[in-house]
């Protein structure tokens, strides 16, 4: 996790939307779409000059990635 501790508050990382897609491998529109449905929490900064100041918190982005992580154990393999 990316923090900076500033007297008794810590500031997490926000990421972009298309930072978060690189992070993920994935689409700008697919991040769009988990922000939707709200399957991956984030920032609304308000409005820019052109388009919506959406980010995105590291812990936020590192636990929709723990939640989708799964290691294939030997009870769960089906038999053939």
């Amino acid at each position: 996790m990316t923090t900076t501790e500033t007297d008794q508050t810590t500031v997490q990382r926000l990421y972009k939307v298309a930072e978060a897609a690189e992070i993920l491998g994935a689409s700008p529109s697919y991040i769009y779409a988990r922000l939707d449905d709200g399957t991956l929490p984030y920032v609304d900064l308000g409005q820019g000059t052109t388009r919506a100041k959406t980010r995105i918190r590291a812990t936020d982005l590192e636990t929709f990635i723990t939640d989708r992580t799964y290691t294939n154990t030997p009870d769960q393999e089906t038999a053939a």
